[in-house]
This record gives structure tokens, sequence and C-alpha cells, in this order.
């Protein structure tokens, strides 16, 4: 099997599984069809709205896996969050969800670039396939998105870095140095609470 694949596998499932703990933390009163589409939304919604802006049929829609896998993830994850034992997964959660962070980030971007859009058309499409389904979970909580919220580490803006260095650096070493950048960014900000400034009012 393509290695590709299995990376795909795991961070569609790291993104899923850190959908649904994100609801676990929010309280939010969900049963499990809700669970199960929090993770979906979380897990593949970026992607879905990036290939309908850019006008290319849906991922999913023909890699059929890549919605299967979220569901399953899902499932496992109401199960989980029952157990008392379930807070020792966040700290790994958090740092798989960085990972796929990273790696949605620099595809989202690829993708856009190899479709023949402008640099900058393309970052943002990379930022919208690493954030908007984790918007899409809140807004589906009834929450402020994650990515909106004040005194929260950074996160969309380390994607949105990440976009950058892909455009700016040429074919692999842009997708990789992309990657580490977003990568390292997103845990230096959960190691040391890096926020950005704050409205007041």
């Amino acid at each position: 099997m393509n290695i590709g694949i299995w990376v795909d596998w795991i961070c569609i499932g790291a993104f899923a599984m850190s959908g649904v703990f994100a609801a676990r933390d929010r309280k939010a009163e969900l049963d499990l069809f809700g669970v199960v589409v929090v993770a979906v939304l979380t897990a593949i919604g970026g992607g879905t709205l990036r290939d309908i802006i850019l006008q290319t049929p849906v991922f999913w829609l023909t890699a059929r896996d890549q919605i299967y896998c979220p569901i399953l993830v899902g499932v496992l994850g109401f199960f989980l969050t029952r157990s008392r034992r379930h807070h020792r997964l966040d700290r790994p959660v958090a740092m798989l969800d960085a990972v796929g962070l990273a790696y949605f980030t620099v595809m989202g971007t690829q993708k856009a670039l190899l479709l023949g859009a402008a640099p900058f058309i393309a970052v943002l499409m990379g930022l919208m396939t690493g954030v908007s389904g984790g918007m899409m979970r809140d807004a589906y909580t009834g929450q402020v998105p994650y990515v909106m919220r004040r005194n929260t580490d950074i996160y969309a803006t380390t994607s949105l870095l990440g976009g950058v260095v892909v455009v700016l650096l040429p074919g692999s070493l842009g997708l990789w140095l992309g990657g580490l950048v977003c990568f390292g960014l997103r845990m230096a900000a959960i190691r040391w609470k890096v926020c950005l400034p704050s409205a007041r009012w």
C-alpha cells in the first residue's frame, strides 16, 4: 500500500480524534451520532470546502476511505472519552493534531498551486484546508471558533506561515520546510502559550 495513503489516514484520524476531544472539553451534549459528525467535520471539512472553491472533485468522493476513516475514529473516540483514563491521551492527541495541521496545510497549498492558483490564493487554500474543519466543529457545537478566540494558542497563524514557506521555496523542499515550520510553531505555541493580541471590547 502507498505510504501516502497511510499518512492520509493518520492525519485524518488525528484531526477526527482532536475534534472528539475538543467537543468533550467544551461539554457538548452529543450522542454517538453527534460525536461522529463532529469527527467527520473536523477531519474533512476543510478539504471539502477547498475543493468546492477550487471547482475540483471533492477528494473523499473519489477516495472513499477518507470518509470511512473519520467515521470509525469518531465511534472509537466516543467510547474512549467515556473511559476514566481518557485525559491521558490529551497530549498525544494535541501532538497528532499539530502533525495533521502541518500536513493538510502543505497539501492544500500544493493542490491549489498544481491547479494553477496564484501563490496568495494557494496560501489561503492551505489555511482553509488546515483550519476550516475545526471552525465547522466549533460552530456545530455552539462555540466561538478556537482559531478566532482570544487568549488561545496560535493555530491559524502557524498554518498561514507554513503555507507561505511552501509557495516561496521550490518543490519538495518547500513542502518539508513548510510542514516543519507549521508543526514547530504549533508545538511551541502549546508549550509556551503563545497567543495573538486580543480585542478589548
